[in-house]
């Protein structure tokens, strides 16, 4: 009797413990990043691994961000030893990170040539291949979020392809263009959409005043300067890599449930709200009214709008590489291609790059590099923030009502293409859509090709005294 009564309570205490567990995980890292003096870093970039999720620490060395248990979170900052972790039990995890030297003989691209790290005066960020490659995001822009201190990475919006817009340290003007300027192997580019995440080598952010020195004034927001990858003397390597994300919503809007909204809308006019969302007695067919009283509403699901237009999206990434070469002739041929599903019906972002790079040595002391780079994009379906607001399909979203009331059911609702309520209470209002028709109806297709050619001629006329001569289209 007494063991049957302690295996009770024992299998009763791990139930608890069990439920507790499962009722207290969360969804969100936590901690405090610090030197080895137990000083709070600012701006150390917080990401992980294998997904699009990143951040930094704020002033205090603080940080959240997006993981569940076996993802692998990575710290890393300039002049510190990176470090990474495994989400096991506890989602805090406060960490010392150390200072380190490495690094400092790493060459960096500054304007019109290179320095050593150790020699370098200015303020200079750098980030190497592997940093880059592992970020399977439609634009190179994307991978500096979170990895650089300093940089600002903002999307623009929610769609697929969407654009961003960067700051470093902070905003330089009011009137004109904030963002850096863009150096691609030595040529000023107005964008780096049209480059692969696999074709990086490194890219270096110059953050201070001195690049004015070197570019103008249009380097006063900073200067991104990009080296891309080039073939190298041996036999030819052919490499292949491809992989698919899969992305969900981790958190909805918190928006009120049908009991709530007819709470409300009585509250805001009875007479007008109260008819139309329930009655007593039986309706012209017979029939009792579905809803009797405002308590029916109690329990009742209705219609969750977010379920009904958010779906799950997947993004797939191919890169295809040639190079290789001998003393006189170096070769690279790259041929990516990446696709990603939108949150909403019909839309989606592909993007289709090739890139042939050839470095001929013409004689001695003379050397042709020549660079063609293709780009094709083609981007689909409505974005969240359409027509300046006027058509937010969030905003509809969020807006649209959790139940049809007594006019009609709530599959009827979910079918039309004005909310006939709203309708009837404000005639020609056609900025509240149903967002579902909304997404399926609108296609939105912009397709666009672009192709980069430069080229660069050099004579080294003696030793330490180098002529180039560089042109683009």
């Amino acid at each position: 009797m007494k063991n049957g009564i302690r295996k009770f309570i024992l299998a009763l205490s791990l139930l608890i413990a069990a439920v507790e567990a499962t009722a207290q995980s969360p969804d969100r890292l936590s901690g405090t990043v610090t030197d080895e003096n137990g000083q709070p870093i600012f701006g150390v970039g917080v990401t992980v691994a294998g997904r699009s999720v990143a951040t930094t620490t704020n002033a205090a060395g603080e940080y959240s961000i997006a993981a569940k248990r076996g993802d692998v979170v990575r710290f890393t900052m300039p002049g510190y030893e990176p470090q990474q972790v495994t989400v096991n039990v506890s989602f805090t995890v406060n960490l010392s990170l150390k200072s380190s030297d490495e690094g400092i003989d790493e060459v960096v691209v500054v304007g019109y040539g290179t320095v050593r790290k150790k020699d370098l005066t200015g303020s200079v960020t750098s980030l190497s291949d592997k940093n880059i490659e592992g970020y399977k995001t439609s634009t190179v822009v994307a991978a500096m979020g979170g990895q650089l201190a300093g940089v600002q990475v903002t999307q623009m919006d929610g769609s697929p392809g969407a654009g961003f817009d960067v700051k470093i340290r902070g905003v330089g003007s009011i009137n004109s263009d904030a963002g850096p300027m863009y150096v691609v192997d030595g040529f000023q580019v107005d964008n780096i959409d049209y480059l692969a995440n696999s074709d990086i080598l490194s890219m270096d952010i110059l953050k201070d005043a001195s690049a004015a020195a070197i570019y103008g004034a249009r380097a006063a927001n900073g200067v991104v300067l990009i080296t891309t990858k080039s073939g190298k003397t041996g036999k030819p390597v052919i490499a292949f890599s491809g992989s698919a994300n899969y992305r969900e919503i981790s958190k909805r809007l918190d928006v009120l449930s049908p009991y709530e909204f007819v709470k409300l809308q009585v509250e805001l006019d009875p007479s007008r709200y109260a008819p139309r969302y329930y009655r007593t007695g039986d309706d012209p067919d017979g029939n009792p009214w579905r809803f009797q009283s405002l308590d029916d509403y109690i329990g009742y699901n209705g219609i969750d709008w977010q379920d009904e237009v958010f779906r799950p999206t997947w993004s797939k990434d191919y890169n295809l590489s040639v190079s290789g070469g001998n003393i006189d002739t170096k070769y690279t041929f790259i041929f990516t291609r990446y696709d990603e599903n939108g949150l909403f019906n019909n839309s989606s972002f592909g993007k289709t790059t090739a890139k042939m790079r050839v470095n001929q040595k013409i004689y001695k002391n003379l050397t042709l590099d020549a660079t063609v780079n293709y780009v094709n994009t083609d981007k689909r379906g409505i974005s969240t923030s359409a027509d300046a607001g006027r058509f937010n399909i969030l905003g509809n979203i969020i807006s649209a009502r959790p139940t049809a009331g007594l006019g009609m059911t709530d599959y009827e609702l979910l079918h039309a293409s004005v909310d006939p309520l709203e309708d009837e209470f404000n005639p020609g209002n056609i900025g509240q859509f149903n967002p579902i028709a909304q997404a399926e109806s609108v296609t939105n297709e912009r397709k666009a090709d672009q192709i980069i050619a430069n080229g660069s001629l050099t004579w080294q006329i003696v030793n330490g005294l180098t002529f180039k001569t560089a042109g683009t289209y």
